[in-house]
């Protein structure tokens, strides 16, 4: 299936959806856009990977780098849809300070759900 992005720019925030199958130039144009995105002022990125097809061995170390960039200027960059194979594989492009962020989140969310009142 032929690649395509597509980004939707809100401010602050931003939806890069991709689909097809992800190859080499379309890593290529994905870390353009996800740079670009970063140089103008977004801090939350959300890729949205459930249309995504076979995919170059690059595509998990390309979001982690573009996490690492956004996390320093305050952001975070979050994915949804990824299949079974391309999420084992973003997890283990994670570092180590990335993981333990992502375990804080959510047991701070868990904590927050708890002192809500009913």
């Amino acid at each position: 299936m032929s690649p395509s992005l597509t980004i939707t720019d809100d401010g602050d925030r931003a939806t890069v959806t991709i689909a097809g199958d992800v190859d080499a130039a379309t890593c290529h144009r994905l870390r353009g856009h996800l740079h670009g995105l970063t140089e103008t002022g977004v801090l939350f990125v959300l890729v949205d990977l459930t249309d995504v097809g076979d995919y170059n061995a690059d595509l998990p170390q390309l979001l982690s780098r573009a996490q690492t960039r956004l996390r320093a200027r305050g952001g975070l960059l979050a994915t949804t849809g990824a299949n079974s194979e391309l999420d084992s594989n973003l997890w283990a492009a994670a570092t180590l300070v990335e993981v333990f962020a992502l375990y804080q989140r959510l047991f701070n969310r868990d904590k927050t759900a708890e002192s809500v009142p009913a």
